[in-house]
Protein backbone atom coordinates (compact mmCIF):
# COMPACT_ATOMS: atom_id res chain seq x y z
CA UNK A 1 0.00 0.00 0.00
CA UNK A 2 1.26 3.37 -0.81
CA UNK A 3 1.18 6.03 1.87
CA UNK A 4 -0.68 8.77 2.43
CA UNK A 5 0.74 12.25 2.01
CA UNK A 6 -1.79 14.33 4.14
CA UNK A 7 -1.41 18.36 3.85
CA UNK A 8 -3.64 18.80 7.23
CA UNK A 9 -6.74 19.86 5.76
CA UNK A 10 -9.03 21.15 8.70
CA UNK A 11 -12.47 22.08 8.85
CA UNK A 12 -11.94 24.05 12.52
CA UNK A 13 -10.29 27.27 12.36
CA UNK A 14 -10.73 30.73 14.10
CA UNK A 15 -12.17 33.97 13.33
CA UNK A 16 -9.64 36.35 14.46
CA UNK A 17 -12.74 39.18 14.61
CA UNK A 18 -14.37 37.49 16.60
CA UNK A 19 -11.74 35.92 19.13
CA UNK A 20 -11.63 37.99 22.39
CA UNK A 21 -8.12 36.38 23.13
CA UNK A 22 -9.81 34.46 26.21
CA UNK A 23 -6.99 31.65 26.45
CA UNK A 24 -10.31 29.26 27.10
CA UNK A 25 -9.67 27.47 24.03
CA UNK A 26 -5.89 26.50 24.85
CA UNK A 27 -6.35 24.53 28.08
CA UNK A 28 -8.86 22.31 26.25
CA UNK A 29 -7.07 21.66 23.36
CA UNK A 30 -6.15 17.62 24.08
CA UNK A 31 -3.52 18.36 21.40
CA UNK A 32 -1.81 21.43 23.02
CA UNK A 33 -2.39 22.71 18.84
CA UNK A 34 -3.85 26.06 20.14
CA UNK A 35 -1.91 29.10 20.99
CA UNK A 36 -2.50 33.06 21.98
CA UNK A 37 -0.26 35.56 20.20
CA UNK A 38 -1.34 39.12 20.09
CA UNK A 39 -4.37 38.53 21.93
CA UNK A 40 -5.70 36.76 19.25
CA UNK A 41 -5.96 32.19 19.39
CA UNK A 42 -4.15 30.46 16.37
CA UNK A 43 -4.11 27.08 15.62
CA UNK A 44 -1.51 24.83 14.96
CA UNK A 45 -2.60 23.11 11.94
CA UNK A 46 0.12 19.79 11.82
CA UNK A 47 -1.48 19.15 15.16
CA UNK A 48 -4.87 19.55 15.24
CA UNK A 49 -7.00 16.67 15.28
CA UNK A 50 -10.07 18.86 14.30
CA UNK A 51 -12.00 17.14 17.60
CA UNK A 52 -14.23 20.43 18.37
CA UNK A 53 -13.46 20.55 21.40
CA UNK A 54 -12.67 24.37 21.02
CA UNK A 55 -15.40 24.67 19.29
CA UNK A 56 -17.65 23.22 22.33
CA UNK A 57 -15.86 25.73 24.65
CA UNK A 58 -15.18 28.95 22.90
CA UNK A 59 -17.82 31.63 24.67
CA UNK A 60 -17.15 34.04 21.78
CA UNK A 61 -17.88 31.48 18.87
CA UNK A 62 -14.57 32.18 17.34
CA UNK A 63 -13.87 28.29 16.83
CA UNK A 64 -15.96 27.07 14.47
CA UNK A 65 -16.36 23.96 11.62
CA UNK A 66 -16.19 25.12 8.18
CA UNK A 67 -18.93 22.92 6.35
CA UNK A 68 -21.14 23.17 3.35
CA UNK A 69 -24.82 24.91 2.41
CA UNK A 70 -27.53 23.58 0.27
CA UNK A 71 -25.92 25.81 -2.53
CA UNK A 72 -23.34 22.42 -3.44
CA UNK A 73 -26.32 20.65 -4.41
CA UNK A 74 -26.00 22.84 -8.12
CA UNK A 75 -22.74 21.08 -8.22
CA UNK A 76 -24.40 17.84 -9.51
CA UNK A 77 -27.07 16.46 -11.78
CA UNK A 78 -27.73 14.09 -8.88
CA UNK A 79 -27.72 14.22 -5.01
CA UNK A 80 -27.72 11.66 -2.31
CA UNK A 81 -27.39 12.49 1.29
CA UNK A 82 -25.47 10.22 3.82
CA UNK A 83 -27.96 10.51 7.18
CA UNK A 84 -25.57 10.31 10.07
CA UNK A 85 -26.89 7.95 12.77
CA UNK A 86 -26.68 11.23 15.22
CA UNK A 87 -29.01 12.93 12.97
CA UNK A 88 -32.38 10.80 13.99
CA UNK A 89 -31.28 11.27 17.90
CA UNK A 90 -32.07 15.14 17.34
CA UNK A 91 -35.64 14.76 17.51
CA UNK A 92 -38.08 13.98 19.88
CA UNK A 93 -40.80 11.11 19.27
CA UNK A 94 -39.55 9.89 16.53
CA UNK A 95 -41.38 6.86 15.52
CA UNK A 96 -40.50 6.25 12.48
CA UNK A 97 -37.67 6.88 10.69
CA UNK A 98 -39.04 7.42 7.00
CA UNK A 99 -40.48 10.63 8.46
CA UNK A 100 -36.93 12.09 8.59
CA UNK A 101 -35.91 10.57 5.63
CA UNK A 102 -38.67 12.03 3.70
CA UNK A 103 -38.16 15.79 5.18
CA UNK A 104 -34.54 15.42 3.88
CA UNK A 105 -35.69 14.61 0.20
CA UNK A 106 -38.34 17.70 0.40
CA UNK A 107 -34.72 19.80 0.94
CA UNK A 108 -33.84 18.94 -2.69
CA UNK A 109 -32.09 15.68 -2.43
CA UNK A 110 -32.68 13.19 -5.19
CA UNK A 111 -32.17 10.23 -2.83
CA UNK A 112 -30.33 9.42 0.96
CA UNK A 113 -29.03 6.54 2.44
CA UNK A 114 -28.41 5.80 5.74
CA UNK A 115 -24.94 5.34 7.37
CA UNK A 116 -26.58 2.73 9.88
CA UNK A 117 -26.50 0.33 7.01
CA UNK A 118 -22.47 1.35 6.39
CA UNK A 119 -22.33 0.74 10.13
CA UNK A 120 -23.85 -2.69 10.11
CA UNK A 121 -21.45 -3.91 7.54
CA UNK A 122 -18.44 -2.63 8.98
CA UNK A 123 -18.94 -4.18 12.38
CA UNK A 124 -19.29 -7.72 10.69
CA UNK A 125 -15.43 -7.08 8.89
CA UNK A 126 -14.62 -5.57 12.30
CA UNK A 127 -15.56 -8.59 14.27
CA UNK A 128 -13.98 -11.14 11.67
CA UNK A 129 -11.29 -9.28 11.24
CA UNK A 130 -10.09 -9.39 14.82
CA UNK A 131 -10.62 -12.90 15.02
CA UNK A 132 -8.53 -13.70 12.53
CA UNK A 133 -5.18 -11.05 13.45
CA UNK A 134 -4.94 -11.89 17.33
CA UNK A 135 -1.65 -10.99 17.31
CA UNK A 136 -2.22 -6.98 17.82
CA UNK A 137 -4.97 -6.97 20.48
CA UNK A 138 -6.23 -4.67 21.40
CA UNK A 139 -7.63 -3.04 18.21
CA UNK A 140 -8.02 0.55 18.11
CA UNK A 141 -11.84 1.39 16.56
CA UNK A 142 -10.72 3.85 13.73
CA UNK A 143 -14.57 4.72 13.31
CA UNK A 144 -13.41 7.97 15.04
CA UNK A 145 -11.61 9.92 12.44
CA UNK A 146 -9.83 12.05 15.32
CA UNK A 147 -9.38 8.94 17.60
CA UNK A 148 -7.37 8.17 14.13
CA UNK A 149 -5.38 11.33 14.05
CA UNK A 150 -4.86 11.30 17.71
CA UNK A 151 -3.06 8.00 16.93
CA UNK A 152 -1.41 9.11 14.28
CA UNK A 153 0.34 12.71 15.59
CA UNK A 154 0.69 11.37 19.26
CA UNK A 155 1.07 7.69 19.66
CA UNK A 156 3.10 6.59 16.67
CA UNK A 157 3.81 3.67 18.44
CA UNK A 158 0.66 2.04 18.83
CA UNK A 159 0.23 2.25 15.20
CA UNK A 160 -0.13 -1.90 14.71
CA UNK A 161 -3.23 -1.84 16.90
CA UNK A 162 -5.33 0.61 14.53
CA UNK A 163 -8.11 -1.03 13.01
CA UNK A 164 -7.12 -1.25 8.97
CA UNK A 165 -11.00 -0.60 8.25
CA UNK A 166 -12.57 2.09 6.59
CA UNK A 167 -15.09 4.19 8.15
CA UNK A 168 -18.66 3.48 8.17
CA UNK A 169 -19.78 6.77 6.56
CA UNK A 170 -17.46 5.97 3.67
CA UNK A 171 -18.24 2.67 3.16
CA UNK A 172 -22.20 4.16 3.42
CA UNK A 173 -20.70 7.02 0.81
CA UNK A 174 -19.41 4.00 -1.68
CA UNK A 175 -22.23 2.38 -1.42
CA UNK A 176 -24.43 5.34 -2.18
CA UNK A 177 -22.46 6.25 -5.12
CA UNK A 178 -23.02 2.26 -6.46
CA UNK A 179 -26.71 2.80 -6.22
CA UNK A 180 -27.00 6.04 -7.88
CA UNK A 181 -24.93 5.30 -10.76
CA UNK A 182 -26.85 2.17 -11.58
CA UNK A 183 -30.57 4.29 -10.82
CA UNK A 184 -29.59 7.24 -12.96
CA UNK A 185 -26.68 5.78 -15.45
CA UNK A 186 -24.79 8.87 -15.03
CA UNK A 187 -21.13 8.95 -14.24
CA UNK A 188 -19.34 9.43 -10.77
CA UNK A 189 -18.48 12.92 -11.54
CA UNK A 190 -22.06 14.00 -11.95
CA UNK A 191 -23.65 12.62 -8.65
CA UNK A 192 -23.06 14.33 -5.42
CA UNK A 193 -22.59 12.43 -2.32
CA UNK A 194 -23.15 14.74 0.56
CA UNK A 195 -22.81 13.64 4.06
CA UNK A 196 -24.68 15.40 6.97
CA UNK A 197 -22.11 15.27 9.31
CA UNK A 198 -22.04 15.73 13.34
CA UNK A 199 -18.79 17.03 13.97
CA UNK A 200 -15.72 18.59 12.15
CA UNK A 201 -13.42 15.86 11.93
CA UNK A 202 -16.09 13.57 9.69
CA UNK A 203 -15.98 16.46 7.49
CA UNK A 204 -12.45 17.10 7.49
CA UNK A 205 -11.79 13.46 7.09
CA UNK A 206 -13.28 13.31 3.59
CA UNK A 207 -11.87 16.44 2.21
CA UNK A 208 -8.35 14.71 3.48
CA UNK A 209 -8.71 10.89 4.03
CA UNK A 210 -6.56 8.51 6.18
CA UNK A 211 -6.48 4.87 5.35
CA UNK A 212 -7.81 5.46 1.39
CA UNK A 213 -6.73 6.80 -1.17
CA UNK A 214 -10.05 9.71 -1.90
CA UNK A 215 -13.29 9.83 -0.38
CA UNK A 216 -16.63 9.17 -1.99
CA UNK A 217 -18.08 12.37 -0.32
CA UNK A 218 -18.26 15.20 -2.27
CA UNK A 219 -19.59 17.62 0.42
CA UNK A 220 -20.24 18.13 3.96
CA UNK A 221 -23.38 19.70 5.86
CA UNK A 222 -23.68 20.15 9.66
CA UNK A 223 -26.92 18.23 11.47
CA UNK A 224 -26.88 21.89 13.05
CA UNK A 225 -27.42 23.86 10.01
CA UNK A 226 -30.36 21.07 8.55
CA UNK A 227 -31.96 20.60 11.78
CA UNK A 228 -34.36 23.72 11.50
CA UNK A 229 -35.08 23.23 7.54
CA UNK A 230 -35.74 19.59 8.87
CA UNK A 231 -38.29 20.76 11.42
CA UNK A 232 -40.06 22.83 8.78
CA UNK A 233 -40.57 20.04 6.48
CA UNK A 234 -41.03 16.78 8.39
CA UNK A 235 -45.18 17.71 9.58
CA UNK A 236 -45.74 17.86 5.88
CA UNK A 237 -44.96 14.49 5.62
CA UNK A 238 -45.23 12.63 8.35
CA UNK A 239 -48.80 11.36 7.40
CA UNK A 240 -47.42 9.85 3.91
CA UNK A 241 -43.91 9.56 4.30
CA UNK A 242 -41.92 7.43 1.71
CA UNK A 243 -40.32 4.03 2.74
CA UNK A 244 -36.76 4.88 2.65
CA UNK A 245 -35.59 3.56 5.63
CA UNK A 246 -33.24 0.42 5.95
CA UNK A 247 -31.13 0.67 8.97
CA UNK A 248 -31.86 -1.57 12.66
CA UNK A 249 -31.92 -0.91 15.73
CA UNK A 250 -28.04 -2.02 16.18
CA UNK A 251 -26.97 0.15 12.77
CA UNK A 252 -28.79 3.17 14.69
CA UNK A 253 -27.04 2.74 17.51
CA UNK A 254 -23.63 1.66 16.44
CA UNK A 255 -21.76 4.86 16.69
CA UNK A 256 -24.08 7.87 17.52
CA UNK A 257 -23.79 6.45 20.88
CA UNK A 258 -20.52 4.05 21.31
CA UNK A 259 -22.10 1.09 22.06
CA UNK A 260 -20.51 -0.78 18.98
CA UNK A 261 -18.12 -2.66 20.68
CA UNK A 262 -20.32 -5.72 22.21
CA UNK A 263 -21.40 -6.44 18.98
CA UNK A 264 -17.94 -6.89 18.02
CA UNK A 265 -16.48 -9.27 20.63
CA UNK A 266 -16.95 -9.41 24.76
CA UNK A 267 -13.65 -8.92 25.55
CA UNK A 268 -13.94 -4.63 25.11
CA UNK A 269 -13.35 -1.12 26.24
CA UNK A 270 -15.73 1.99 25.16
CA UNK A 271 -14.48 5.26 26.44
CA UNK A 272 -15.86 8.71 25.29
CA UNK A 273 -14.34 12.19 25.27
CA UNK A 274 -11.33 13.03 24.41
CA UNK A 275 -9.48 13.86 27.40
CA UNK A 276 -10.95 9.77 28.43
CA UNK A 277 -9.48 8.47 25.16
CA UNK A 278 -6.04 9.87 25.85
CA UNK A 279 -5.86 8.12 28.97
CA UNK A 280 -6.80 4.98 27.34
CA UNK A 281 -4.45 5.32 24.87
CA UNK A 282 -1.44 6.16 27.32
CA UNK A 283 -2.65 3.39 29.32
CA UNK A 284 -2.36 1.20 26.22
CA UNK A 285 1.14 3.06 25.34
CA UNK A 286 2.03 1.77 29.22
CA UNK A 287 1.33 -1.78 28.29
CA UNK A 288 -1.07 -1.73 31.36
CA UNK A 289 -4.00 -2.69 29.47
CA UNK A 290 -4.73 -6.76 29.16
CA UNK A 291 -7.14 -9.28 27.99
CA UNK A 292 -9.15 -7.24 25.76
CA UNK A 293 -9.56 -7.77 22.22
CA UNK A 294 -10.86 -4.23 21.01
CA UNK A 295 -10.87 -0.55 21.82
CA UNK A 296 -14.12 1.36 21.07
CA UNK A 297 -13.29 4.88 21.29
CA UNK A 298 -14.89 8.48 20.32
CA UNK A 299 -14.13 11.95 21.03
CA UNK A 300 -16.83 13.54 21.35
CA UNK A 301 -18.90 12.89 24.79
CA UNK A 302 -21.42 10.85 24.86
CA UNK A 303 -19.97 9.26 21.14
CA UNK A 304 -21.45 10.93 17.71
CA UNK A 305 -24.14 12.06 19.57
CA UNK A 306 -22.32 14.47 21.43
CA UNK A 307 -20.80 16.11 18.05
CA UNK A 308 -20.17 19.52 18.56
CA UNK A 309 -22.28 19.87 14.88
CA UNK A 310 -25.34 18.42 16.48
CA UNK A 311 -28.39 20.50 18.26
CA UNK A 312 -29.25 18.38 21.05
CA UNK A 313 -27.48 17.29 24.45
CA UNK A 314 -25.91 14.12 24.07
CA UNK A 315 -27.54 12.52 26.79
CA UNK A 316 -30.68 13.46 26.18
CA UNK A 317 -30.20 12.49 22.38
CA UNK A 318 -29.14 9.01 23.85
CA UNK A 319 -33.05 8.65 25.19
CA UNK A 320 -34.68 10.14 22.30
CA UNK A 321 -32.49 7.73 20.04
CA UNK A 322 -33.23 4.80 21.95
CA UNK A 323 -36.93 5.90 21.07
CA UNK A 324 -36.56 5.56 17.52
CA UNK A 325 -34.42 2.32 17.50
CA UNK A 326 -37.35 0.88 19.62
CA UNK A 327 -38.86 0.51 16.34
CA UNK A 328 -36.58 -0.98 14.37
CA UNK A 329 -35.69 -4.84 13.58
CA UNK A 330 -32.73 -6.01 15.66
CA UNK A 331 -30.26 -6.20 12.91
CA UNK A 332 -30.16 -6.40 9.43
CA UNK A 333 -29.26 -10.26 8.67
CA UNK A 334 -25.98 -10.54 7.06
CA UNK A 335 -27.16 -12.18 3.50
CA UNK A 336 -29.26 -9.04 3.43
CA UNK A 337 -26.90 -6.36 3.32
CA UNK A 338 -25.97 -4.95 0.19
CA UNK A 339 -22.45 -5.78 -1.11
CA UNK A 340 -19.63 -3.53 -0.23
CA UNK A 341 -16.32 -5.45 -1.79
CA UNK A 342 -13.42 -4.95 -0.02
CA UNK A 343 -13.63 -2.09 2.80
CA UNK A 344 -10.15 -2.73 4.44
CA UNK A 345 -7.64 0.02 3.79
CA UNK A 346 -5.61 0.48 0.66
CA UNK A 347 -3.04 3.05 1.94
CA UNK A 348 -0.42 3.26 5.04
CA UNK A 349 -0.71 6.22 7.00
CA UNK A 350 2.31 8.34 7.22
CA UNK A 351 2.90 8.74 11.15
CA UNK A 352 4.17 12.39 12.18
CA UNK A 353 5.62 13.44 15.59
CA UNK A 354 4.06 16.85 15.88
CA UNK A 355 6.00 17.28 19.25
CA UNK A 356 9.31 16.85 17.88
CA UNK A 357 11.72 20.05 19.01
CA UNK A 358 14.31 19.46 16.36
CA UNK A 359 14.78 18.28 12.80
CA UNK A 360 17.37 15.50 13.92
CA UNK A 361 17.47 13.50 17.26
CA UNK A 362 21.02 15.47 18.26
CA UNK A 363 18.81 18.79 17.88
CA UNK A 364 15.88 17.37 19.41
CA UNK A 365 18.10 16.28 22.29
CA UNK A 366 19.72 19.50 22.42
CA UNK A 367 16.57 21.71 22.78
CA UNK A 368 14.48 19.29 25.14
CA UNK A 369 17.76 20.02 27.69
CA UNK A 370 17.25 23.67 26.65
CA UNK A 371 13.37 23.77 27.47
CA UNK A 372 13.58 21.94 30.79
CA UNK A 373 16.14 24.14 31.61
CA UNK A 374 14.04 27.10 30.61
CA UNK A 375 11.23 25.84 32.36
CA UNK A 376 12.57 25.47 35.98
CA UNK A 377 12.73 29.36 35.63
CA UNK A 378 8.87 29.68 35.46
CA UNK A 379 6.80 29.40 38.24
CA UNK A 380 5.02 25.73 37.21
CA UNK A 381 1.04 27.62 37.75
CA UNK A 382 0.28 26.41 33.82
CA UNK A 383 -1.89 29.78 34.10
CA UNK A 384 -1.87 29.95 30.08
CA UNK A 385 -1.48 33.95 30.56
CA UNK A 386 1.40 33.43 28.62
CA UNK A 387 -0.62 32.39 25.72
CA UNK A 388 0.59 28.28 25.75
CA UNK A 389 -1.25 25.56 27.46
CA UNK A 390 1.40 24.90 30.02
CA UNK A 391 4.66 26.30 31.07
CA UNK A 392 6.64 23.22 29.60
CA UNK A 393 4.75 24.52 26.18
CA UNK A 394 6.13 27.73 26.48
CA UNK A 395 9.72 26.42 27.29
CA UNK A 396 9.39 24.06 24.11
CA UNK A 397 7.45 27.17 22.16
CA UNK A 398 10.59 29.39 23.08
CA UNK A 399 13.43 26.87 21.69
CA UNK A 400 11.44 26.76 18.45
CA UNK A 401 11.94 30.43 18.21
CA UNK A 402 8.40 31.14 18.62
CA UNK A 403 7.91 32.54 21.76
CA UNK A 404 10.18 34.58 24.54
CA UNK A 405 10.48 34.30 28.41
CA UNK A 406 8.64 37.70 28.75
CA UNK A 407 5.97 36.26 27.46
CA UNK A 408 5.27 34.46 31.39
CA UNK A 409 4.05 37.40 32.93
CA UNK A 410 5.64 36.41 35.98
CA UNK A 411 9.18 36.23 34.63
CA UNK A 412 8.31 39.18 33.29
CA UNK A 413 6.89 41.00 36.48
CA UNK A 414 10.30 39.21 38.39
CA UNK A 415 12.20 41.30 35.46
CA UNK A 416 10.79 44.90 36.04
CA UNK A 417 11.07 44.43 39.47
CA UNK A 418 15.32 43.68 38.60
CA UNK A 419 15.10 46.72 36.57
CA UNK A 420 13.65 49.06 39.33
CA UNK A 421 16.39 47.54 41.62
CA UNK A 422 18.63 48.65 39.11
CA UNK A 423 17.63 51.88 38.31
CA UNK A 424 17.24 52.35 41.96
CA UNK A 425 21.18 51.50 42.71
CA UNK A 426 22.12 53.59 39.67
CA UNK A 427 19.79 56.87 41.07
CA UNK A 428 21.63 56.17 44.60
CA UNK A 429 24.98 56.56 42.46
CA UNK A 430 24.00 59.53 40.71
CA UNK A 431 23.23 61.05 44.38
CA UNK A 432 26.11 60.38 45.64
CA UNK A 433 28.52 61.61 42.77
CA UNK A 434 25.92 65.29 43.00
CA UNK A 435 26.35 65.33 46.93
CA UNK A 436 30.14 64.37 47.32
CA UNK A 437 31.40 66.23 44.53
CA UNK A 438 29.36 68.63 44.63
CA UNK A 439 28.89 68.32 40.43
CA UNK A 440 26.82 66.85 37.67
CA UNK A 441 26.09 63.34 36.67
CA UNK A 442 28.84 61.83 34.47
CA UNK A 443 27.34 61.02 30.60
CA UNK A 444 28.07 57.91 31.16
CA UNK A 445 25.70 57.43 34.41
CA UNK A 446 22.77 59.45 32.35
CA UNK A 447 23.01 57.04 29.48
CA UNK A 448 22.82 54.08 31.66
CA UNK A 449 19.90 55.64 33.66
CA UNK A 450 18.44 56.61 29.90
CA UNK A 451 19.00 52.89 28.89
CA UNK A 452 17.01 51.41 31.48
CA UNK A 453 14.60 53.93 32.44
CA UNK A 454 13.37 52.81 28.01
CA UNK A 455 14.23 49.15 28.70
CA UNK A 456 11.17 49.06 31.67
CA UNK A 457 8.91 51.95 30.10
CA UNK A 458 8.93 49.32 27.40
CA UNK A 459 8.15 46.00 29.89
CA UNK A 460 5.37 47.99 31.30
CA UNK A 461 3.64 48.48 28.13
CA UNK A 462 3.98 45.02 27.04
CA UNK A 463 2.75 43.93 30.46
CA UNK A 464 -0.76 46.36 30.15
CA UNK A 465 -1.38 45.14 27.05
CA UNK A 466 -1.64 41.38 28.14
CA UNK A 467 -4.64 42.96 30.38
CA UNK A 468 -6.60 45.26 27.92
Amino acid sequence: MPENENTYFHSVSIDPKACRGCIHCIKFCPMEAIRVRNRKAVITAERCIDCGECVRVCTSHAARATVDNLQILKDHKYNVALASMPLFAQFKNLNDPNILLTAILELGFDDVYEVAVGAEIVGNETRRYIRQHPENYPYISTSCPAVLRLVRMRFQNLSEHLLPIQTPTEVTATLALKKAMEDTGLPAEDIGIIHISPCPALSAFSKEPLGIRKSKITGNLSVKAIYPLLLQKMPLVKDNPKKLSHASSLGLGWRADGTGGGYITEKYMSANGVHNVLKILESLEDDSIDGLEYLDLYTCTGGCVGGTLNVENPYIARADLRSVRAHLPKRIPKDELPFSGDISWNQRIRFDDVYKLGNTMQESLRRLAAAEKIEKEFPGLDCGSCGAPTCRALAEDIVRGKAYRHDCIYFLRDHIHALTMELNTISDDINRTILEDKGHPTAQQMERLQDYITQLWAELNELDSRFK
